[in-house]
This record gives structure tokens, C-alpha cells and sequence, in this order.
């Protein structure tokens, strides 16, 4: 029992609640969009009305051809696709599905000022589809060259009717960035309180939030920040673990251990035939040292060292 009970009073246990950060928002960020591309079809195709037009039927057929035999995966087949899908549009402009085939479809081959408007295209026709406006205006943004022409583009979005809450939360956050970025603070502060009123989970600018208040962040502030990841990804036992380090650092022993229990209980739920990683096994014993729950911590401790 003393070789582990040195290994957990040897571990530096300094919170870490900044453990995935901002590469955890991007990974999320590029997981939504991978996600995206492969379902707005389906979204498309669920939001026609019944029967089929003869925009749908070419449609159709090109989806048929992308999926067929003699369809090898060469340009020369996307090409075909496309045509199919420019003359489902062509036939019926207001076909939303259409445009969208028509986006990945040029993207595919490389012409990306033709993708962005096709997917403007479909926005224009599918507004309530969140995760495609999303796309475009950042697509959109990119292709602008001055940080004058993306913030007219930006303000010129969010007079749009009916725009989804997620996007006027994004497009006040970009706004606050770039207020932010010119240290004006009192219009990052104001695009900031515009971003989450539309919509609160915006993790991103929750993060503005806090680096524009300055200095070091307070334990309220860092518990606000991972609480908020949490309620974006309720089963990731990373973030879990988070918010048990954040408390464990603040001596909060009780309540760090229902957090790392929710954390085991999700590692194992994610990986039922796995063991959770050494750090956070080693984390979780030595709070339990702390707690006074000897017994519990040395067989996790034990676990650690024979799994090495």
C-alpha cells in the first residue's frame, strides 16, 4: 500500500480545467460539420412534399448514378452528378436539394466560389437549416478578403427574417471578435450580450466573455465555461472529469467525487471493454486520499500500477 499511496502524493495535481480547450471546440466543430454534409440530403429530401417533380426525378436519377456500378468515384462521374443536379435546378429553382447535391459536388472538384453559392442557393431556399447557414457564412467570411467586407457581410445576415438562433449567435459572436480584436470593448461587450441571449450554450462566446473581462479567470467564470461544454456533450467523460478537477483543486472534495463518478460511469459507457485512462484513475484516488477514503484510493492506485 505505501508505493501507491507515494505515487498519488507525488502527482502533481494541479486543476486542469482547460484540458481539451479550444481543440475540443474545433473538434466538435469539425464533427458537426462532417455530420452535416452527410445528412442535409436526407433533411432536404424529408422537407419535399409528397410525389415526385421532375426537378426530384433528375435528382434522383443523379443519386442513383453516384451510386451505381459504373460510377468508379472519378471526376468524371462527379461531373455527371453535377449535371443532373444543375438541371433539377434549372427545371425547378425553388428545389432546395438540388442546390445542396450541387455544393458538395462542386467542392468536390475544386471549385469552391461555384460551391458557395450553391449553398447560399439552399439557404436561401431551406433557411430553418441551421447547420447549412452555419457553413456558408464561414465559407462565405473566408472568400471575403478586408475584415470590412466580412463584418458588412455579418450584419447584413442578421437582418435576415427568420434566422435560426444559433446563427444570430454566431454572427453577434463574430462581430464581438472582431470589436474585440480592435480592443473595443464596450461593442464586444454588446455584440457579446446580443450572441447569448439568442442563444446561451455559445460556448465560444462564453470564452470571449471571460478573456474580455481580463486577467486571470475566477473559479466562477472556469465553472461556468466547463459547466457549459458539459451541457453540450453530456456524455463526453472528459468534460466530466473537468469540472472534477476544477472542484478538487478548490478542496471541494465531496462534490469533485460525484463528478468523478459521473466520469468513470461515462468512460465506461463509452468503452464498457476498456479500462478509463491512468491519469484520471490516479486523479480521482488521490482525491479520494483527500476525502479520507484510504481504502478506495489505494485499489484504484493498485489498478493503476498493475496496469503498467
Amino acid at each position: 500500500m505505501s508505493d501507491s499511496m507515494d505515487t498519488l502524493r507525488s502527482r502533481d495535481r494541479r486543476p486542469w480545467p482547460w484540458r481539451l480547450g479550444a481543440g475540443l471546440v474545433r473538434l466538435g466543430c469539425v464533427a458537426v460539420i462532417g455530420a452535416m454534409c452527410g445528412e442535409m440530403p436526407a433533411r432536404a429530401a424529408a422537407a419535399e412534399p409528397p410525389g415526385r417533380t421532375e426537378g426530384k426525378w433528375l435528382v434522383d436519377l443523379g443519386r442513383e448514378y453516384s451510386q451505381s456500378a459504373q460510377a468508379t468515384g472519378t471526376d468524371n462521374d462527379t461531373e455527371m452528378t453535377l449535371a443532373f443536379m444543375q438541371a433539377a435546378s434549372r427545371v425547378e429553382p425553388t428545389l432546395a436539394e438540388a442546390w445542396l447535391w450541387q455544393h458538395g459536388l462542386l467542392l468536390a472538384l475544386g471549385r469552391e466560389s461555384d460551391a458557395v453559392e450553391a449553398i447560399g442557393k439552399y439557404v436561401e431556399r431551406q433557411p430553418e437549416d441551421w447547420l447549412a447557414q452555419s457553413r456558408w457564412i464561414t465559407l462565405k467570411t473566408d472568400s471575403l478578403q478586408t475584415l470590412e467586407e466580412r463584418l458588412a457581410f455579418w450584419r447584413s445576415r442578421l437582418e435576415a427574417t427568420n434566422l435560426p438562433s444559433e446563427v444570430a449567435s454566431d454572427l453577434h459572436y463574430r462581430i464581438a471578435e472582431y470589436h474585440y480584436n480592435r480592443r473595443e470593448t464596450d461593442a464586444a461587450a454588446k455584440s457579446l450580450d446580443a450572441a447569448l441571449t439568442a442563444f446561451p450554450p455559445n460556448l465560444a462566446a462564453r470564452q470571449l466573455r471571460v478573456a474580455l473581462a481580463g486577467g486571470e479567470p475566477t473559479l466562477s467564470q472556469r465553472m461556468e465555461l466547463a459547466l457549459a461544454m458539459v451541457r453540450l456533450n453530456p456524455t463526453q467523460p472528459v468534460l466530466l472529469w473537468d469540472v472534477a478537477t476544477l472542484l478538487d483543486g478548490e478542496d471541494m472534495d465531496a462534490e469533485a467525487q460525484r463528478w468523478y463518478t459521473h466520469a468513470l460511469a461515462a468512460f465506461k459507457r463509452s468503452d464498457p471493454a476498456g479500462s478509463p485512462p491512468a491519469a484520471f484513475l490516479l486523479d480521482m484516488a488521490a482525491s479520494q486520499l483527500d476525502a479520507g477514503q484510504t481504502d478506495a484510493a489505494d485499489r484504484l492506485a493498485r489498478q493503476v500500477l498493475a496496469a503498467d
